[in-house]
């Protein structure tokens, strides 16, 4: 006797499932674009590297306050809504980093885009989860590796602009365009059923009718806690991100190279994550954490102690 073939998910599910992937590509690739071209951002706005880790704390900031508000705003807008205003809203800022006259506008820049960063994390994943429950199958690693490869893309497509010599403000402005093109064409399907002024069922009452939709307030310590862990999770990858091309440009003069240091760092974090499962089922917890902080130290003391930018990024790297 053969089984049943498994039963192919619904049309809209699907499409669900791929606008998800490509907005997790677009969130990556958002920011990295333009993380090699920071030491670019510091020379024409005439900052020290204090002033530019001032700055930068911009981001940080955003998080916070974003991580403050998501609940109730996600609570108000329901994850596809939210998910649809940040990333728009994202794709629209990011190019505006080329343009920003001085320190402290591009500060408040960079706190308006870790705001609305921390509103597209938790509505993306939440839309992840949505998927996933729909599918009947595990997806979310997939899906954060696709992030990881928007990323490891952006950071790539930014340094060879700056190799090649082409201006931050065009490089910035044909990706942000993409980058919107490819949300306003997946933000049709979504998954609407967290909305809040969508029914989540239409239940039959005793008498045949119809009931009125429930609204359902859900609990707003998840929706935080989630925020708050996606806010420690960019902490633990700002520092080789957003300072490795600073690093290589300063100690060994990399200039239009430097920006590769930014794509060894996000094409490691694509392998660590897509290896990740399966190193953790074969090492357990305990032993890949003390792995992992051993991995850690050892990649400082390799970059910090280089000798040549080939050494410093292979420290990167670890």
């Amino acid at each position: 006797m053969s089984s049943a073939p498994p039963i192919a998910p619904p049309t809209d599910v699907r499409r669900a499932a791929i606008a998800t992937a490509a907005v997790f590509v677009v969130n990556g690739a958002t920011f990295s674009n333009w993380l090699p071209r920071i030491p670019e951002i510091r020379d024409r706005l005439g900052l020290d590297n204090a002033g530019l880790g001032a700055t930068l704390l911009g981001g940080g900031l955003g998080g916070i306050l974003g991580a403050l508000a998501v609940g109730r705003i996600s609570e108000r807008l329901g994850s596809s809504r939210l998910l649809s205003i940040a990333a728009i809203t994202l794709s629209i800022g990011m190019p505006l980093v080329a343009v920003a006259p001085h320190a402290a506008v591009l500060l408040v820049l960079l706190t308006a885009l870790g705001t609305f960063d921390v509103f597209n994390d938790v509505a993306m994943n939440t839309q992840a989860v949505m998927v996933q429950e729909r599918l009947r199958r595990q997806v979310m690693n997939r899906l954060h590796g696709m992030w990881s490869l928007g990323f490891t893309a952006g950071a790539l497509l930014g340094s060879v602009a700056q190799a090649a010599g082409v201006s931050l403000r065009w490089h910035l402005g044909v990706v942000g365009a993409v980058l919107l093109t490819t949300v306003l064409v997946c933000r049709r399907w979504f998954l609407p059923i967290d909305d809040p002024h969508q029914p989540h069922a239409e239940a039959a009452s005793t008498d045949g009718d119809v009931a009125a939709p429930v609204r359902r307030r859900g609990p707003r310590g998840p929706m935080i806690a989630m925020a708050l862990a996606a806010v420690g999770a960019i902490s633990l990858e700002v520092v080789p991100s957003d300072w490795s091309a600073v690093f290589l440009t300063d100690v060994f003069d990399a200039g239009r190279t430097a920006g590769f240091g930014t794509v060894a760092c996000a094409a490691a974090m694509l392998v660590g994550r897509l290896a990740g499962d399966h190193v953790l089922e074969r090492l357990g917890e305990h032993r890949m954490t003390t792995l992992s902080f051993w991995l850690m130290g050892a990649g400082v003391a390799i970059t910090v102690v280089a000798p040549a930018p080939a050494v410093a990024i292979a420290g990167l790297v670890v």
